[in-house]
């Protein structure tokens, strides 16, 4: 069974399924530091850490796509549609949490890397170092939402009422590939390189920060 046989699945998208990520000691690091040295402005630390997070989120948020693309046959844009992603901030006596969360559904396989041979069969791969799959039952077809995708027929006829409703007569199922938050899982490579860009923006986000707050330019003393 190649690694596209593994990762797709033509029994529906599936739930939300979701991975956190937690930072590493640079994070925590420089969370201390922001702490210490805006220890005399009333909010400033909390004002830091959270402007810092969001500036770091937003830039990880492209940098993850390019990440996972270096694995995975998925474009950016196609990234951003099915991935919801957020930084949690936790405090607790003695110290402060930070987290990023990947959240989203499987993404259509027709998305990934697909193509129809001169001979009518359709194969398709999901990582590039997959070795091409094929489908000898798919076919590409647009639903009556405009939705294209990548489908099988099951044998399976629909009853009267459902094609009434404008359903088709035979039943069909789509095939899907991995969430983005199943992709990033299954990479300790591509989660540690996230994680080391989050780490990275995150810092230098903080020196912004601090100097504002310090200078007078975010806040009162």
């Amino acid at each position: 069974m190649s690694d596209t046989e593994d990762l797709i699945d033509k029994y529906g998208r599936g739930k939300l399924t979701g991975i956190t990520m937690y930072l590493d000691t640079d994070v925590e690091d420089a969370i201390k530091r922001v702490n210490r040295l805006l220890t005399g402005i009333t909010g400033g630390a909390e004002k830091a850490i959270s402007a810092a997070a969001k500036r770091a989120s937003t830039s990880t948020v492209a940098y993850s796509a390019k990440a996972i693309n270096k694995e995975y046959l998925i474009k950016s844009a196609d990234f951003k549609h099915y991935t919801e992603i957020r930084n949690n901030i936790t405090s607790f006596p003695g110290g402060t949490e930070l987290s990023i969360r990947y959240r989203g559904h499987r993404v259509p396989l027709i998305r990934f890397d697909y193509r129809i041979g001169t001979d009518g069969l359709l194969s398709a791969r999901v990582k590039r170092s997959s070795t091409r799959t094929a489908f000898r039952n798919a076919f590409v077809a647009t639903m009556p939402n405009r939705h294209v995708g990548i489908y099988e027929r099951t044998g399976k006829l629909r009853t009267e009422k459902e094609i009434e409703d404008g359903m088709l007569k035979e039943e069909i199922k789509q095939f899907w590939g991995p969430s983005v938050p199943q992709m990033v899982k299954a990479n300790d490579e591509v989660k540690d390189d996230i994680v080391k860009h989050f780490s990275h923006e995150f810092q230098k986000r903080t020196e912004v920060e601090i100097n504002r707050l310090l200078t007078g330019l975010g806040g009162k003393r």
